[in-house]
């Protein structure tokens, strides 16, 4: 076996060890490469074999408040737009400043749900996170990752997915950059005309 693709394919815990915090948050900010992904007119989100419902059919999940939220309940009645975060993510804080700023100027028709991804030790930053970067925001606590494997099964932060009116999925997008908002707030303004 050639050993330097084994080493490639496998992380260096011993290294990992040696890296500060900083030096790994960096390292993970860094990775969150820019992609995006047009479906085109739209798809519907795959349909579960024994129900035939989407699979976000019934998934409840806990807001920041301890509340509970059905997510289906927004598909298909205003363009909704979930981003998924964590506080250790530096592009995160830079995109939910934007997003809380887009749905308060954007209004009724628009729903942006910010997903927080944040494992246990880190949950407890999350209020005041919010407080700073996205005051105003939906925010739903992912605590078990289910909604993350149904919308984001790759985990990648931030990351977001757009649904139109009707429900379809319109847009995935990986990464953020500076001016990513203004294509964002184009975008929701196009689907929110129709």
């Amino acid at each position: 076996m050639d050993t330097s693709l084994r080493t490639m394919s496998q992380p260096n815990t011993r290294l990992a060890r040696k890296l500060s915090p900083a030096t790994l948050v960096v390292l993970l900010s860094a990775s969150c490469a820019t992609t995006t992904t047009e479906p085109g007119s739209g798809t519907s989100l795959k349909r579960t074999p024994e129900s035939g419902a989407p699979p976000l059919s019934g998934l409840s999940i806990k807001t920041l408040d301890g509340r509970w939220a059905r997510l289906d309940d927004l598909l298909g009645r205003k363009v909704l737009m979930v981003t998924f975060w964590a506080t250790w993510c530096e592009p995160c804080k830079t995109e939910l400043r934007h997003l809380a700023d887009i749905q308060r100027r954007l209004g009724d028709g628009l729903q942006v749900v910010a997903v927080n991804t944040d494992p246990p030790a880190t949950r407890g930053q999350v209020r005041g996170f919010i407080r700073r970067h996205g005051p105003g925001l939906l925010v739903l606590m992912d605590q078990d990752s289910r909604l993350l494997r149904q919308l984001n099964p790759r985990a990648s932060l931030p990351y977001y997915v757009i649904f139109n009116g009707a429900g379809r999925l319109v847009a995935r997008h990986q990464g953020y950059q500076p001016g990513d908002e203004r294509q964002i707030e184009a975008r929701l303004v196009s689907l929110l005309k129709r």
